[in-house]
């Protein structure tokens, strides 16, 4: 997986975001020491399954995930300070209990963690990296699946989107011929069509006004 490359702050947070990174955060957070795996299944204990999201924005799609699945672990990870403070105000919210959040790449912590971890992973609109000689920044890549695959369980579902085409036709790319994955969504209108979960978020509604058409993959780990 590639490491961060966007911005880890946005505009200033009011005094509640403070008081939740400050006072909840600690509480949810996954803290790696090095040299040392992090001990996931003392956190996953009572939970039928292990999910995770890989850059949660403002956390819309793991809390409502999340909410609706309550004997499920969700993890998330996002570097961006305010889509955390989003997602705790959340978690307060909903009284969430089954949230834990990384606040950094994904890759070091699935680097920590034991192989057949995860049942369900969420990708969804991840960074394009539009320009050419940025292209190799982008998270989805046959490389970076291979190893994301080694820490899903067999039959482990994988959902990716984009509302970005060149990125999109990329993942195609990418997936259509990786040896660890069945490509589910084969067709546009399977790729249009929206999980049966699914709450639009503040990117996607952007996305919706700019004319931009979103698109999903639904892949199964072999």
């Amino acid at each position: 997986m590639n490491k961060h490359y966007g911005r880890k702050y946005g505009r200033k947070m009011r005094h509640n975001k403070h008081r939740l990174m400050a006072e909840l955060l600690p509480k949810v957070e996954i803290k790696l020491e090095e040299d040392k795996d992090f001990p996931l299944q003392d956190h996953a204990k009572g939970f039928d399954h292990i999910n995770l999201e890989v850059g949660f924005g403002a956390g819309e799609h793991l809390a409502l995930q999340a909410e609706n699945h309550p004997n499920e672990l969700f993890i998330g990870c996002e570097p961006f300070v305010n889509g955390i403070a989003a997602l705790l105000q959340k978690i307060e919210q909903k009284s969430l209990k089954n949230v834990l959040i990384f606040p950094d790449d994904v890759m070091l912590l699935l680097r920590s963690l034991p192989g057949h971890t995860f049942a369900k992973v969420f990708i969804l609109f991840p960074d394009p990296w539009p320009k050419k000689r940025h292209n190799k920044r982008r998270l989805v890549n046959k490389a970076n699946l291979g190893f994301l695959s080694t820490k899903m369980k067999q039959d482990g579902k994988l959902l990716l989107a984009t509302d970005h085409d060149d990125y999109f036709e990329w993942m195609q790319e990418h997936i259509q011929s990786h040896e660890n994955f069945e490509v589910l969504s084969k067709t546009e209108q399977e790729w249009l069509k929206k999980p049966d979960l699914w709450t639009t978020t503040r990117f996607q509604e952007k996305a919706n006004k700019d004319g931009r058409i979103s698109r999903f993959l639904r892949l199964i780990r072999k």
